[in-house]
């Protein structure tokens, strides 16, 4: 039978008419169709090909793991098996001269032969799964069909310019001449993409406006210094920029205090400022989200002050209550026991009133009463202000905290599990009467939905923290009834603290975690770092930045990336008397730094002039990192690799069919490698290979999992050093993926062989 075209697994059954659509499949060892038992090993490798049967997870297999992050069970057939030891080394551990020999040793050995796969009929149907921003669409064709197209199809190959015979030339550093910028194709999946919503096509870059651009010497970032780098955002592969808030406010918590929803800061500019920065925006088709913080305002907005006056319509604006009593000495006791996110009590007393407030974050920042309906009609006009001057969207910040139930007078229990003994602490308590109330979904957030439909193409993020990922799900909505486009997944800054904490295991079940219990026809997300925690390269080592990055960009979703963590910045040491925080200000100078956020929050590092080019002021808000003499956006750019270069190759390859609306798969999974397939009918199939651990692996990839003997390097980590003596890892050079050397930390982006 003649077959020159070669399908890229992750094939797989889908039975139509199900309730259950699939987006992706787990690639157990244990569980596939057998391939032909009749191979001899010989080369080259004719034809490669599996079958999988779906199996929807409940999800609840590796929920009970995330706390301790172990290795499942022994015998999930659902989760890959750690390769035999014979199969793992660390590469110190085996000579160079070795390798060659070792590769020999294996390749005859009929356990580890290479076998050809030929279909007995061929009218076999296989259906693949396309990720669709509204459903999941599975499309059928014959085998011969699948041939034909792949004939047909005129695909170009990345790297093929910028390698030698021997693999062995580096890529170009002039950008016009870079593969990726040049020979990226779309691969037939034109007509797909245009189906899929911007919001996710794009990467969302998270900027902190005090810390991107200062134009006026004031030591803080403001607008026109944001706009100012609109080419440089362009030019790094994003489309979709989150400001963090800049509207009026006394920046009592750096603007999530909000005293004019409908202003700009002056300290950030004006609104002519704005404009401008919009303006310049929407020319390079980068949209503009803004960062919207309904629960609560500043207590210096006029809102607020009229409240406390007592003057309609602002009389209930904001969640008041009488004292559960008075103490002998007359002071007013607390409705509750409730605790606020930055310590103590959520109640403070207003004797011009004669009532507490709450508040759940600072005393600064009362809450809004959302079970007023002229409060939500405030929120609604904010809203339409910003849509009708043309904002592409908003992220909700603390939204799980908007409704508390209306008996005010009860008290939360004391979590048993938080091993806190300062009781003044949030987590001292358990929270079930002040968070996720059922008012959020059924009127606030629906009402929000509602009004962003009514415009064309707009976008909605929920933004929470929350252990348990099926009060997440409920942010989402159905597809019946959506809510936000997505809520924030932040499984990997909850659960990657430290280096020790990524394993393939764990990579494996927080991803998996997420997608298995999303709604139906929703989009997934990934987000590494953030401005209220520790930067990715300070958490988990810088080594391994390039490959979570290869990770979260090439994953189906829409990858979240905090500014500068494209240059693998990473936090500052911030002293006591720096401290700007008042997270950390409200713990003193004993335990400041358990809170303090300063630390992710320092100067964008542009160049290795003055203030790392961020500003001309003596002094900045926060000091700029002592690193960045040499970790900078110039030096990064003149670089012929350099975590902003890869990147940038990250951004445009993921536009590829493949990436947008391909299939996913882990062929193989264990605590020191992690590894995911992306594959699609009629483009080209990537393998992704991160190696977790601290040192170098020599690993076997084609055992057991279907994969082809050999695959080109699209793309690796700027942390690769390995002598190319020894194994070729250039851009367009050839591995052997019975024998593939990986760094410590390392990632490669590996394009899987279409011919055979």
């Amino acid at each position: 039978m003649a077959s020159n075209g070669v399908l890229c697994v992750s094939l797989f059954f889908l039975c139509c008419g199900s309730l259950n659509l699939f987006r992706y499949v787990s690639t157990p060892h244990d569980d596939t169709t057998k391939i032909s038992d009749e191979g001899d090993g010989s080369l080259p490798y004719k034809r490669y090909q599996e079958i999988f049967q779906t199996s929807k997870r409940s999800g609840e297999r590796y929920k009970e793991d995330l706390s301790t992050k172990g290795a499942p069970e022994e015998g999930n057939q659902h989760m890959p098996q750690d390769l035999p030891q014979d199969l793992l080394h660390h590469a110190d551990d085996t000579p160079d001269d070795d390798l060659y020999s070792y590769h020999q040793q294996q390749t005859q050995n009929p356990e580890y032969g290479y076998h050809d796969f030929e279909p007995e009929d061929e009218s076999l149907h296989t259906t693949f799964v396309f990720w669709r921003n509204d459903v999941c669409k599975s499309t059928t064709h014959t085998a011969r069909e699948e041939e034909e197209e792949e004939e047909e199809e005129v695909t170009k190959d990345i790297g093929e310019e910028e390698v030698t015979k021997n693999g062995e030339d580096e890529m170009a550093a002039d950008g016009e001449k870079e593969v990726l910028e040049e020979e990226t194709g779309d691969e037939g999946g034109e007509e797909e993409d245009k189906k899929l919503a911007w919001w996710q096509r794009n990467i969302v870059y998270h900027l902190y406006p005090y810390s991107f651009q200062d134009t006026d010497g004031s030591g803080i970032g403001d607008l026109k210094g944001i706009a100012m780098r609109a080419d440089y955002l362009q030019q790094l592969g994003v489309a979709t920029v989150w400001l963090s808030p800049i509207f009026t406010s006394p920046m009592a918590d750096f603007g999530y205090d909000i005293s004019n929803f409908t202003d700009i800061d002056p300290i950030f500019g004006n609104m002519q400022d704005f404009d401008f920065l919009l303006q310049e925006f929407h020319a390079r088709d980068l949209k503009v989200v803004l960062d919207l913080v309904p629960n609560h305002t500043s207590n210096q907005h006029e809102w607020f002050t009229k409240s406390v006056l007592r003057e309609d319509p602002y009389t209930d604006y904001y969640v008041w209550a009488d004292p559960k009593g008075y103490t002998p000495s007359g002071t007013p006791i607390p409705p509750n026991n409730w605790l606020c996110l930055f310590r103590g009590t959520v109640w403070q007393w207003v004797e011009e009133r004669q009532q507490f407030y709450l508040h759940k974050y600072l005393t600064e920042q009362p809450d809004l009463n959302y079970r007023n309906p002229a409060v939500r009609r405030s929120i609604l006009e904010v809203m339409k202000f910003w849509l009708d001057r043309g904002v592409d969207g908003f992220r909700i910040d603390a939204i799980k905290q908007l409704y508390e139930v209306e008996d005010l007078y009860q008290d939360e229990a004391v979590d048993q599990d938080s091993g806190l003994t300062d009781s003044l602490l949030y987590k001292y308590l358990t929270h079930n009467l002040t968070i996720n109330q059922p008012e959020i979904f059924q009127v606030a957030l629906k009402e929000w939905r509602d009004l962003v439909d009514q415009y064309n193409d707009k976008f909605l993020i929920a933004q929470l923290y929350d252990p348990d990922i099926s009060e997440i799900m409920k942010y989402y909505g159905t597809s019946s009834a959506p809510l936000s486009h997505f809520p924030f997944n932040f499984r990997f800054i909850q659960y990657l603290k430290t280096r020790d904490d990524v394993t393939g295991h764990t990579l494996l079940a927080y991803i998996t975690e997420w997608l298995d219990n999303m709604p139906a026809g929703m989009w997934p997300n990934w987000v590494l770092s953030n401005h209220g925690n520790s930067r990715l390269a300070s958490r988990v080592g810088g080594d391994l930045v390039d490959a979570l990055h290869m990770m979260t960009m090439l994953l189906p979703g829409t990858p979240i990336t905090y500014y500068g963590d494209e240059l693998g910045m990473e936090d500052i040491y911030v002293k006591w008397e720096e401290t700007r925080d008042p997270s950390g200000k409200n713990l003193g100078p004993e335990r400041y730094l358990e809170a303090s956020r300063d630390r992710c929050r320092s100067p964008m590092q542009w160049d290795d002039s003055h203030n790392a080019g961020f500003s001309s002021a003596n002094n900045t808000w926060l000091r700029v990192n002592d690193n960045y003499l040499t970790m900078n956006v110039k030096a990064q750019m003149a670089a012929q690799e350099s975590h902003l270069r890869l990147y940038q190759r990250l951004a445009k390859l993921r536009q590829e069919v493949t990436f947008t609306h391909g299939n996913l798969t882990f062929p193989v999974v264990t605590q020191q490698v992690f590894s995911f397939l992306r594959s699609h009918l009629r483009s080209h199939s990537y393998l992704v290979v991160i190696n977790t651990s601290r040192q170098q692996l020599l690993v076997d990839l084609t055992k057991g999992t279907g994969l082809p003997p050999t695959a080109t390097v699209l793309l690796r980590s700027v942390t690769h050093t390995t002598p190319r003596r020894v194994i070729h890892t250039t851009p367009g050079s050839e591995v052997n993926l019975a024998v593939l050397r990986l760094k410590a930390g390392e990632g490669l982006v590996l394009r899987l062989p279409t011919q055979a």
